[in-house]
């Protein structure tokens, strides 16, 4: 005959049964810390930022100067899964200032930022990022005779914008490449890992 208490080991026993492993993230259980969750983020795209119009005027108008510019964009940086990702941007193309694309001076332009995005959904992944754009070569413009808008050497934006799958959509504000104050819009298709 088994005793009363024998009978409450037994059962005490077989509560005590290790858990079963779940397919839950190692970077929800408590014993991984912040720096073991972290991951590293590359990125690779192709863009185009649109300035409308500038608070500097072109010259002899009372329009503003308008801003293009397009090229290659690079992200290196770490990501938390499921929650956030921090990452250096950098990008090389084309730019352009005048009051229309073709009448003003051109140059090849180098940005570097860091952009903060949030990773919580899958396909949807809003993002501010910080740019700063600098000259690195003025192009003669072949079809501009008169030299209607002067490209300055530098220029910085805030950005705001979301990433929808492999598609980019922006909105910036800042100092432009005409020299003033301008408000932006731009698409880019990314690439992201």
């Amino acid at each position: 005959m088994i005793s009363p208490s024998m009978v409450v080991l037994i059962l005490s026993l077989a509560d005590a049964q290790p858990e079963p492993t779940t397919t839950t993230s190692a970077c929800t259980a408590a014993r991984f810390s912040f720096e073991d969750c972290l991951v590293l983020t590359l990125g690779l795209g192709v863009f185009g930022d649109f300035f409308p119009t500038s608070s500097v005027k072109a010259p002899g108008t009372s329009r503003g100067q308008r801003s293009l510019m397009g090229g290659a964009r690079f992200w290196i940086g770490t990501r938390w899964p499921n929650r956030l990702a921090l990452r250096g941007v950098f990008e090389i193309g084309y730019a352009t200032v005048g009051p229309f694309p073709d009448r003003g001076s051109d140059g090849l332009v180098e940005g570097a930022g860091l952009e903060l995005s949030l990773d919580y959904f899958r396909l949807v992944k809003p993002f501010v990022r910080f740019m700063y754009n600098a000259i690195v070569l003025r192009i003669a413009s072949i079809r501009s005779a008169t030299g209607d808008g002067i490209l300055r050497n530098n220029a910085w934006f805030v950005v705001a914008g979301v990433q929808l799958s492999i598609v980019e959509l922006n909105l910036s504000l800042g100092r432009d490449l005409a020299g003033g104050v301008a408000p932006g819009i731009g698409f880019s298709v990314n690439w992201m890992y």
